[in-house]
């Protein structure tokens, strides 16, 4: 059984809600296209997405961190990371997904690998 863990990354604020549906989008297209017997389960950053994925992924939802500010202190971001790295939760893949702004009326809804701290101990260690 594949374990599968999405972390949703979206603003506090109820502004620009076009800009952060995007992210619920693909996570919505995304599911279905799992293989039959997948769970998976949600990290919520952020208020919007607790709103676009919180009405569809209610069992899912693992943990949801809101009252971040619109820049992320650093703190803010190494608790987060922390809560993610120290979960229960043992999966076999993760991604964070986010929009990187390009413009007001442009932006790149980005995807990237969570590695959890088993993969990182065995994996094969590299040079730069």
């Amino acid at each position: 059984k594949v374990k599968r863990l999405i972390v949703a990354m979206t603003s506090a604020g109820r502004l620009c809600g076009a800009f952060h549906n995007n992210i619920g989008r693909q996570i919505k297209a995304l599911v279905p296209e799992f293989p039959a017997g997948t769970e998976f389960k949600l990290i919520r950053i952020g208020d919007i997405s607790r709103a676009i994925l919180g009405r569809i992924y209610p069992v899912e939802m693992l943990m949801h961190f809101v009252n971040i500010e619109k820049v992320p202190a650093f703190g803010d971001d190494k608790a987060i990371a922390n809560e993610i790295v120290n979960l229960d939760y043992e999966f076999d893949h993760a991604e964070l997904y986010f929009n990187i702004f390009k413009s007001v009326i442009s932006y790149n809804t980005t995807t990237v690998p969570i590695f959890s701290q088993k993969t990182i101990k065995e994996a094969e260690k590299f040079n730069l």
